[in-house]
């Protein structure tokens, strides 16, 4: 997960990125003296990310993050019936691609591929083996097998 330098560049291979992915990683340590490395804070990126969004789960009381916050405006999949999505110049979108989407950024965070939120091994993963008691109910996606 890159932190955001440049979100419109992609630092695919395929792509001929020329960039410096470890761009943040040195200006963190130029500005705090603290050594850093482009894996650990990406890791650290990742943390912060998927701790919000389990507290994200945890206000919204809700499991099912995909139907309940994840949700695109239907104006972007309606708009100019006669265009078809993809075509240049719109930005009409498909649902069942959006859908997908969705599924593969899932997969990619570690969170449930059909709730949106993370599971109980990611969360482990991340270092959060035990969660303060008034979060146990309500965060792995509200699943009570998940809590000790």
């Amino acid at each position: 997960m890159q932190l955001g330098l440049a979100n419109d560049r992609s630092p695919l291979k395929s792509r001929n990125y020329r960039g410096d992915l470890a761009l943040e990683a040195k200006f963190f340590k130029a500005i705090t003296g603290e050594e850093m490395t482009q894996e650990k804070l990406d890791l650290a990126a990742e943390r912060i990310f998927t701790l919000h969004r389990a507290y994200t789960v945890k206000l919204m009381q809700t499991k099912d993050m995909r139907n309940e916050h994840d949700l695109i405006c239907s104006w972007v999949f309606d708009k100019d019936p006669q265009i078809p999505v993809f075509t240049e110049g719109t930005d009409k979108m498909d649902r069942d691609d959006m859908h997908a989407s969705l599924t593969m950024f899932y997969k990619e965070m570690g969170w449930d591929p059909q709730l949106g939120c993370p599971t109980r091994e990611t969360l482990q993963r991340l270092g959060w083996k035990i969660l303060p008691p008034i979060w146990q109910h309500t965060i792995y996606c509200l699943r009570k097998e998940w809590v000790r």
